[in-house]
Parts: C-alpha cells; structure tokens; sequence
C-alpha cells in the first residue's frame, strides 16, 4: 500500500498509536525479546531448533513439552500443525535478535491432509492450529500463509509480530479462544483477516488489518450467557477491506458482551468502517443493526469511507473525528448513551436516521487542517 497524507486531525484523533510498520514492533528491543525466551529455559523448558534439531516444525512439534519454545531459522516450512494438550511458543529469530526482516524470511506455508492424524478436536485445514487445551502458546515472528485459515484455535494464545497473509481467514478464532493480537499483519486474505466466533476473550492491539477480501474483522456475537466478556480493539490501523473493517453480527439472543474500539484508524474500507448487521448475517446492506450489546467507540478517525459507524443501539461515541466520509458519517445508531465531543468535516451526511441521546450532544467541528501523516 503507497503513504497517504491524511489530515492533522487524523493524527490528534490517533495519538494512542504506536505506528507500529505493518509487521510488528520494530522498536522492541532485542534484550527485552532475549529475556522472554529465556524465561521459560531458565524454569526448566527446553528450547528446540529447526532445522538444526528438527528438520521441520511439525516434528518439533510433536518432540516438544509443555512450554518448550520451537526457534525457527529464516526458511519456508510445510504448515499442516497442531498443538495441543502443551503450551508452545512457536518463534523466528526475531524473537532474540529484534531483526524485523526475519519475519518474512521464516514462513509457514499451506496445509497437510494427515495433519490431524485421528487426533481429537483437530478441524485441518490451518497452517497452525491449536486445540482446545494449548492455552498460554505463543506465535512470534512468523510468516503464515496458504492454508483455509492462517491460525485457528480453540484456546488463549498469543499472536506477535506476525504477518497472517494470503489465506483464506488469517486467523479463524472460536468460542473459548482468544488473547493477544499485536504488532501483526492481516491482509490479503481471501476472506476476513480476522474471524471471532462466540464466546472471545480478546486484545487486538497496533496491527495493520488491510486489503482482505471480505472484512477486516468479522466478530460473530453467538448467544452467550455468563461473566461479562470484553474485546478490545486499540490502535490499529484497518483500511482497504472489501467489506467492513470491523464487522459486529447480531443474533437475537443478547448476550453479556463490551467491545471497545479506542484508537483506530480506520480508512478505504469499502462499505463502512463499523458494521452492525443483524440475525448473522454476514452480506453488508447498510440497514444496521440495533445491536444490544455496548460498543464503546472512542477516540477513532474515519477518513475516506463509504460509512463510518452503521448501526448500534447501546453505544458511547466519544472523541472521534469523522473526514471525507461519502454517504454518512454515523447511519442508524440508535440510542446512544453518550455522544460527545466528536468532529465532523466533508462528508456526505454526518448522521443519517440516527437517534442519538441526549439531543444536540453531537459537536461538528471545524474543517480538519490538513497535513501529512504517512500510514502503512
């Protein structure tokens, strides 16, 4: 993707970034990376190297244990591989030199058909997949691509530094998943970059979610019932999907959810920045759901859109800046419960059959000043 210029305001509107470069923290320094290898060996965990003690990661897979860490030298390897009933982290040499270009050097690429092998909740068809009882693994440094689903999973696990290209759903997470997302790179997927399904416990935070196929994220909110589930979405940039770049689908039974979108730029996703759809739905047609559920949308910019936010009944929009927005800025939400201190400059509408509260709570602003900001 070429730099853009986007305006002053835009950077105001995303001074929570850390403008990370599209594949991971550049910045993290490599002693601090060093140090999170060598906890897990000082506490009695192995660390396995490819190729030089294994000659694939799947064998290196199957001969490590629990919290041992799989050190991958720069190469492509055959994917098709499950973890579970261990905690793994899965690792390029990123992770102890800091060296950014490393990550598209080591990539694991497509799928095995004997991947599963009989093994017990093994779906296939990932390049990586970890079962339901792989909570606590780690992928650092990779690159994954050529399989139906990047990464799939069933359990909490950590995903750094990553870039999730060229699958079918870069990752694919369902009910009782979720963790970290940060510093990756989600683009060029066939369908969504990110898929959530269900019962998420999730931060995805400082990622670059660009050019899928579909949506950059695709949450689907599956009936829920128990303590109260949060999914953060902070500091990422989500841009150029074909679809929404964040995509909430409704199912009529309300369920015990808090999504938080703080942060984000958001920008040439083609049918709106935020999506509500209803009855799970996935086909964007701009009616919007009155989704149940709170959304908490703060401090974002939506610039160059079709829409910004479609839909939503239970939402605080605080703080962000809408610019160049074709069609509308904001599009049937209804009902929120905050609506503050926002700026609206050249869009085709800024609400369009919203019903907002309290009346007269929304503040258009000045015309944004504009000024460069490249984005990757």
């Amino acid at each position: 993707m070429t730099n853009r210029d986007w305006s002053a305001a835009a950077r105001r509107g995303n001074s929570t970034r850390s403008g990370s470069a599209g594949i991971g923290p550049t910045r993290t320094p490599a002693i601090v990376l060093a140090a999170v290898l060598l906890a897990p060996a000082l506490a009695g965990a192995a660390i396995l190297r490819v190729p030089e003690d294994h000659p694939t990661v799947r064998a290196a897979v199957a001969a490590a244990a629990n919290r041992d860490t799989i050190l991958i030298a720069p190469g492509t390897y055959p994917g098709g591989i499950f973890v579970d009933r261990k905690s793994l982290t899965l690792a390029s040499r990123f992770m102890t030199t800091g060296d950014t270009s490393l990550v598209s050097r080591t990539i694991l690429r497509g799928t095995a058909g004997d991947m599963c092998s009989g093994l017990p909740g093994c779906v296939g068809g990932a390049v990586l997949e970890f079962g339901a009882a792989a909570h606590g693994s780690a992928v650092v440094g990779l690159t994954i691509t050529g399989g139906d689903d990047g990464i799939r999973s069933q359990s909490m696990i950590e995903i750094t530094s990553c870039r999730l290209i060229g699958n079918g759903d870069g990752v694919d997470f369902v009910s009782g998943s979720g963790g970290t997302f940060r510093g990756s790179l989600f683009a060029w997927n066939g369908d969504d970059g990110i898929d959530l399904n269900g019962r998420i416990q999730a931060r995805i935070v400082d990622n670059d979610i660009r050019e899928n196929k579909q949506d950059g994220v695709e949450y689907r909110l599956h009936a829920y019932h128990g303590p109260t589930q949060t999914i953060e979405f902070v500091g990422n940039r989500i841009s150029g999907n074909r679809s929404d770049g964040i995509q909430l689908i409704d199912y009529p039974d309300v369920s015990n959810r808090i999504i938080r979108i703080e942060g984000n730029l958001f920008s040439g996703n083609r049918d709106a920045g935020v999506g509500c759809l209803p009855d799970g739905r996935t086909i964007e047609d701009f009616g919007g759901a009155a989704l149940a559920e709170r959304v908490l949308l703060v401090g974002n910019t939506f610039t160059a859109e079709r829409n910004g936010m479609i839909g939503g009944a239970n939402v605080v929009i605080v703080n962000n800046i809408f610019t160049g927005i074709r069609e509308s800025a904001l599009r049937r939400v209804k009902g929120a419960l905050v609506t503050s201190s926002n700026v609206f400059s050249k869009n085709g509408k800024d609400l369009d059959e919203c019903a907002l509260e309290p009346a007269g709570a929304i503040e258009v602003g000045p015309t944004a000043t504009e000024g460069a900001h490249p984005w990757r």
